[in-house]
């Protein structure tokens, strides 16, 4: 692509110049993008996103509102990165574009509020906590509101998921600590902001995990969020600040504790902070904090795996009949599935249980994409019935997925339990008293 952007010293603006500069024009991003397949409108594409977006950093009279009101749509799912042939840079262009573009097109007073109240919901475990809890009381009435109020009571959670079998209570944490001595390694795990009341056994189960293959969990010093809330709600400027925060903070800690690894149980969270790096691209000091926090970052699932079996202790198990074959759909969060966060170890995970792991029939995103579920609904509601339709067809007996957002999103929408794996891996060990 040719491109006449102005020059600057901004290392965001040339990485986006060479990115526009490397599309060829194929379309094969298309093909791969949820939002055009729903739209089928080109500007509702990654190909004509990045029209757009050219357009706007050339300086194009009128391109700002037009851009941010495309990006907007897009679910950054990265489904386009791994189809495109030339290498595109999607993931910079779409969030440096929206920067600009939210510039060079200020929204409403009214949308701006909206967007820093969800942020100051989202990342506020205690004020989320309630805030669900009257939703979903609410949840029930949803018929009788308006129209972007019923849709955003109809991405509600239900308060009770379906048990797996032999499980009591599939909302109840697993309080208490897991002593491990003489551990092989120490790590750090991050409790995250909404996964704590949607779903907080995660970490729970995480830490039975961990210490079975003789890995001890240090305290991590909480600091409320990682900054990809505020990120995906536009609110750049507050995202950088709580992650210049959580850098300070953590890498602080790892070396008091001793760590080797920040590992996270939401993929959603570890991408955002593997993506720290570009968030500040032009502070160089700021920078180097970001690229080793970025170094120690990653996914339990690869983390599991990474360790495997060896130095595992002796725990108890479920009944060979009781799991041996048990069909598992597995749904990849955009987060493992594309981009460069980190591989995609969950049917592995499984496999290596006993279970027998199934794909949906479509890999594309399930509409929850951090807030956008909230921002706009009717889309993610129309991809999570597809994605639920998908995972149904498997025939599987529960979905296993790694991302807390995910998790949300499908369930209440499949008639079958939803996990995340490390508890799916947990229950088969017999933690859960089957």
């Amino acid at each position: 692509m040719h491109t006449q952007l102005p020059g600057s010293d901004d290392p965001r603006m040339r990485q986006a110049d060479a990115a526009l500069r490397a599309c060829v024009h194929c379309g094969m991003c298309n093909a791969a993008c949820p939002t055009y397949d729903l739209a089928g409108s080109e500007l509702d594409g990654p190909r004509g996103r990045i029209y757009l977006i050219k357009n706007l950093l050339e300086g194009e009279e009128g391109a700002a509102s037009v851009t941010l009101r495309h990006l907007d749509n897009c679910l950054t799912c990265l489904a386009c990165v791994n189809v495109c042939p030339a290498g595109v840079d999607y993931a910079h262009l779409v969030e440096y574009g929206r920067e600009v573009a939210e510039e060079g097109a200020p929204r409403g007073w009214a949308a701006r509020a909206g967007r820093r109240m969800l942020a100051a919901v989202l990342t506020r475990p205690g004020l989320f906590a309630w805030v669900l809890a009257a939703g979903r009381l609410a949840r029930p009435l949803r018929g009788w509101v308006p129209g972007r109020l019923r849709e955003m009571l109809e991405s509600v959670p239900p308060s009770r998921p379906v048990a797996l079998p032999g499980e009591a209570s599939p909302a109840a944490a697993a309080g208490g600590e897991v002593e491990v001595r003489n551990p092989r390694r120490r790590v750090m795990l991050l409790d995250g902001c909404v996964q704590q009341s949607i779903a907080p056994n995660i970490n729970a189960a995480a830490t039975r995990e961990l210490a079975r293959r003789e890995v001890a969990v240090a305290p991590c010093p909480q600091v409320a969020c990682c900054g990809a809330l505020e990120w995906h709600l536009g609110l750049q400027e507050k995202a950088r600040a709580r992650a210049r925060e959580n850098m300070r903070v953590w890498l602080r800690a790892a070396d008091e504790e001793g760590v080797s690894a920040l590992v996270m149980t939401a993929s959603g969270c570890g991408a955002a902070v593997r993506s720290y790096p570009s968030w500040f691209a032009d502070a160089p000091e700021a920078r180097a904090d970001a690229e080793r926090l970025a170094e120690m970052v990653c996914d339990v699932g690869a983390y599991l795996h990474e360790l495997g079996e060896e130095g595992e202790t002796p725990a108890a198990s479920l009944a060979s009949g009781a799991v041996s074959g048990m069909k598992v759909a597995w749904h990849a969060p955009c987060s493992l599935a594309n981009g460069e966060y980190s591989r995609d170890y969950g049917p592995a995970l499984l496999e290596a249980a006993g279970f027998s792991v199934a794909r949906p029939r479509s890999s594309a995103c399930c509409g929850s994409a951090g807030a956008y579920h909230l921002l706009r609904p009717e889309t993610a509601r129309e991809l999570g019935r597809r994605k639920a339709a998908d995972l149904q067809g498997t025939g599987a007996a529960m979905v296993a997925t790694a991302n807390v957002g995910c998790l949300a999103q499908i369930q209440g929408r499949v008639g079958m339990p939803v996990r995340h794996v490390v508890e799916v891996l947990d229950w088969a060990r017999g933690a859960r008293g089957a």
